[in-house]
């Protein structure tokens, strides 16, 4: 049976893994006028997260970043997804929409909590699942939450990041991403659909007008006395006339049956269940949490 893991590589998600000492001045640009702050955040992550060389990740980094530790930065991201062995690289994804929540600023940055979506990402990631199922193997798909914790000053018209472990240290004083839910907010149940009824919650039946017995499609017996003699079941038939033969009832024998809607007996009249979200009580359903 197929096993879907997927790993969130947690100090990634936070800040990409910062490790430089000395801490690099954020320049206070204020927001331009007619500022778009999703379009500037979208723009950011797909150029930031999907960096794969230093050369990529430079114009996503404060400008006065040494360029070694820019390298280091790239270089450590590089050497995870080798290590990991994961058949999708969610750096070939683009990202394409993003919802952002102003949390608060800190000297000349902004903390931003962004709920990212890449339906290429998922597409792919569904395609190689299905794939997989078919072998029975065990698989990993890696990449970063869709949930992250951000902290961006605006340099040059457009938002920026720092690769140093001192910022990040003081916004985890004040912020943190939620442990106990990964960010996610809490958990998505998948809803289903019955595949008896295909979500209606009913189901067709006969009642039978001589001991007034309901008949449920596939329980019924098919009468002997068909062309190849063989017992068919009765579901796959013509709802006329039971497919222009007469079944007999299960309870009399009879064949006088009349056609009728009863709630289905698999989803209890249901139809299934839809899909629910169960928010996380650490951070009440928020991903983050204010110290």
């Amino acid at each position: 049976m197929l096993k879907r893991l997927t790993l969130f590589f947690m100090a990634f998600c936070l800040l990409f893994g910062l490790t430089a000492c000395g801490k690099p001045a954020a320049q206070k640009e204020s927001r331009p006028e007619n500022w778009d702050v999703e379009a500037e955040v979208l723009r950011f992550c797909n150029g930031y997260f999907r960096a794969k060389t230093a050369e990529e990740l430079k114009p996503y980094v404060l400008s006065n970043t040494a360029d070694g530790r820019i390298k280091e930065a790239v270089e450590e991201t590089n050497a995870f997804m080798s290590n990991i062995g994961s058949p999708l690289d969610y750096r070939d994804y683009p990202y394409d929409s993003v919802e952002v929540t102003y949390l608060d600023a800190y000297e000349g940055f902004e903390i931003l909590w962004v709920k990212t979506s890449s339906t290429a990402f998922q597409q792919a990631e569904e395609e190689y699942i299905s794939q997989m199922h078919s072998t029975g193997e065990v698989t990993a798909v890696t990449h970063i939450s869709p949930n992250v914790l951000l902290v961006l000053a605006i340099e040059n018209g457009h938002y920026v990041s720092s690769l140093d472990e001192a910022l990040s240290n003081e916004v985890l004083k004040m912020y943190d991403y939620c442990q106990s839910c990964h960010g996610q907010g809490g958990i998505t149940y998948p809803g289903w659909v019955c595949s008896a009824c295909n979500g209606e919650g009913t189901q067709t039946a006969y009642l039978c007008q001589d001991c007034n017995t309901v008949n449920i499609p596939g329980q019924m017996p098919f009468p002997s006395g068909n062309a190849d003699g063989i017992q068919t079941n009765l579901s796959s038939l013509s709802s006329v006339f039971l497919g222009g033969l007469q079944a007999q009832c299960t309870q009399c024998g009879g064949s006088n049956f009349v056609e009728t809607q009863i709630g289905c007996s698999n989803c209890l009249g249901s139809g299934g269940e839809e899909g629910k979200f169960e928010s996380c009580a650490a951070c009440r359903g928020k991903g983050w949490i204010k110290k």
